[in-house]
């Protein structure tokens, strides 16, 4: 699921795999010359109360560190509508869950935290979108011509703010999310393969070159209580990949 996507990071950074609680907590207490640029959450965990404590310090350091922290992967097939709100608005910042379907997004010319001039200017995906998003935090969005795609329901309009890629900054906090449950598709051309590698390349790789940083990829999967919300499983794909 992961591969085309961890190819492209590592060929840029150092990049470290983390895959339990203790990990993650340990990682957002770190020095400040310690600190990942950018942590990738690849699930729903800190959305969950029994890792309250994770998450009161995934803030501490996104707001102290000025990090980056993307929720993606998986997390959008998991994450309960009601507990996406609540993170967001723990990190300062206004998205919450909103449309499920797919559709053709083109690439948001107003976006204000990411260069857009690589990014793929039209692509389709099935993703869980966020509503409640400035516009210039959107990295893709609607346009007027798009309709939903499905091989059950006939087409119909879509919401025209909603998006399903995020990047949002509040003072020195950057937040990002990826909506797309299929991941960027297995060759990684799409959100995953394009979006974030450009986001990554945007925002951190010089100064990661330069100061030697780590870029954390964080797999951190609670098998026990996973339940797929949007009937995507795709906690399969992510054994097979041998990250968990």
């Amino acid at each position: 699921m992961y591969a085309t996507l961890l190819t492209s990071l590592k060929a840029k950074a150092d990049v470290v795999e983390l895959s339990d609680r203790d990990q993650a907590y340990n990682l957002f207490t770190l020095a400040a010359d310690n600190n990942p640029d950018i942590v990738l959450a690849t699930n729903a965990a800190l959305t969950d109360s029994k890792f309250t404590s994770v998450r009161r310090k995934a803030c501490e350091y996104v707001r102290s560190h000025g990090g980056t922290l993307i929720f993606m992967g998986i997390f959008s097939s998991f994450a309960r509508p009601l507990a996406i709100r609540v993170l967001f608005h723990a990190f300062g910042l206004p998205g919450e869950s909103g449309d499920y379907h797919r559709t053709t997004f083109e690439v948001n010319p107003a976006a204000t935290h990411v260069d857009t001039r690589t990014l793929v200017i039209v692509y389709s995906q099935k993703a869980l979108h966020l509503a409640n998003v400035e516009q210039g935090d959107a990295i893709y969005l609607p346009s007027s011509a798009s309709r939903t795609r499905s091989m059950v329901f006939a087409p119909r309009a879509v919401d025209l703010a909603q998006t399903p890629a995020v990047l949002g900054a509040c003072g020195r906090v950057k937040v990002g999310y990826l909506g797309d449950v299929k991941c960027g598709g297995g060759d990684g051309r799409g959100c995953a393969g394009y979006v974030w590698r450009c986001v990554l390349h945007y925002h951190c790789v010089g100064a990661m070159r330069a100061a030697r940083g780590i870029l954390e990829l964080w797999v951190w999967a609670d098998r026990g209580s996973a339940t797929d919300f949007h009937g995507d499983s795709q906690w399969k794909d992510v054994r097979r990949s041998g990250m968990l």
